[in-house]
C-alpha cells in the first residue's frame, strides 16, 4: 500500500486497523472515529476522541500512539513478541525481556505519545509538538487495570 503525504493546510487523521493490517486515513478525526467504532472495539473511537481532546484539540495533523493499548497488546502476546524481537535483533530472550519490561513500566505512566502540527490560518506559522499524555489518575480505592 502506498501512502502519499498530504500537503498542509489540508488536515487529515489516521489510525492503524490491526485486524485488516491497514493504515486508515480520513479527512477528519470524526471520520477515523466512525471507522474505529465499527471495528472489534466499539470504545476505540471514544478513546481516540478523549486522547485528542486532552492532548491536541487544535492540531491540524497528528500521530497518536495509545500507550495503554500497546501495553495491553504486548502483555497479551508477550512470549511471541519476545521470540520475534530476540530473533530479529540477534539477542537473548532475557535481554529483550528486560527492555520490554522497561518499556511496559514506562508506558504505564502515560496514556499516549503524540506528534502534532498546527498551521495558522495565514499559513505563515507552523507549530509542532511532541509530547506524552500522563495517565489519568484513578479514583481513591480503585485499582488501575493491568495491561
Amino acid at each position: 500500500m502506498t501512502v502519499k503525504t498530504l500537503e498542509p493546510p489540508i488536515p487529515f487523521a489516521y489510525a492503524v486497523d490491526r485486524a485488516g493490517h491497514r493504515l486508515v486515513l480520513g479527512d477528519s478525526a470524526g471520520a477515523v472515529e466512525r471507522y474505529l467504532a465499527c471495528g472489534a472495539d466499539p470504545q476505540a473511537g471514544a478513546r481516540f476522541r478523549e486522547l485528542q481532546a486532552r492532548a491536541f484539540p487544535e492540531a491540524h495533523s497528528f500521530v497518536c500512539l495509545d500507550l495503554a493499548a500497546v501495553g495491553a497488546m504486548i502483555a497479551t502476546h508477550r512470549d511471541r513478541i519476545l521470540g520475534l524481537l530476540a530473533n530479529q535483533e540477534h539477542r537473548s530472550r532475557d535481554d529483550v525481556a528486560h527492555d520490554l519490561d522497561q518499556f511496559l513500566a514506562l508506558s504505564r505512566l502515560f496514556d499516549a505519545a503524540y506528534l502534532t502540527s498546527r498551521i495558522e490560518s495565514d499559513s505563515a506559522t507552523v507549530f509542532h509538538a511532541l509530547g506524552l499524555l500522563p495517565r489519568k489518575s484513578e479514583p481513591a480505592g480503585a485499582t488501575a487495570p493491568k495491561p
